[in-house]
């Protein structure tokens, strides 16, 4: 499908332009509401998602940082948000309390691998059995220590079943580096595993 002239300019204006309540309620119908729910630069408010909640794209709106995020609005609207995509939304108020008020809403491998979290020993203590561990051994956002890693070694042994764990580029400094002949067995040992399994 190819997007004529008009269809461009239409999808652009409703994504960039700084669109107010008033020009919103002149032509409703003619919106492109999927783009209007990601648009950066409309100065959000309550009222404005309040007076065109049957029209806004839910799941774009979910997704946009730039919204005054507050426990109230979210509170509002808890039915009629996306969650899958409001979990990866960096700029929600992260609290352990607005964590635990919709802990079985929140969709947990997106949050585990959400940035902006404010995390600690005491959140990841506390939803243990919620996180996805292989996800949250990539997350930049948590407070990576020895002690965390030790705290934790079990659980983000269970997440590699195995495998290789992604992990993120922060905890390089814990580890002590190995010899040569360390990493060559370790490759050998790799592609035997690997020749075995075909």
């Amino acid at each position: 499908m190819f997007l004529t002239y008009r269809d461009l300019t239409t999808k652009t204006l409703n994504r960039f332009y700084p669109w107010d309540s008033e020009l919103l309620g002149q032509l409703p119908e003619t919106w492109d509401w999927w783009e209007l729910s990601r648009n950066a630069v409309i100065k959000w408010d309550a009222e404005l998602i309040e007076r065109y909640k049957t029209k806004w794209h839910w799941q774009a709106l979910s997704s946009n940082e730039i919204i005054p995020w507050n426990a109230t609005l979210i509170e509002r609207y808890k039915d009629r948000w996306d969650w899958v995509w409001l979990s990866s939304n960096k700029a929600l108020p992260w609290t352990i309390g607005l964590i635990e008020r919709y802990k079985d809403r929140w969709d947990w491998d997106k949050l585990s691998s959400n940035k902006n979290l404010q995390s600690d020993v005491e959140l990841i203590e506390r939803y243990k059995h919620y996180w996805n561990w292989e996800r949250l051994s990539c997350n930049e956002g948590l407070p990576w220590s020895v002690s965390l890693l030790e705290l934790y070694q079990s659980e983000f042994l269970r997440a590699s079943e195995g495998s290789v764990l992604f992990w993120t580029t922060n905890i390089f400094p814990f580890f002590q580096p190995i010899s040569r002949e360390t990493v060559l067995e370790i490759c050998k040992k790799i592609s035997s595993n690997q020749r075995n399994k075909t």
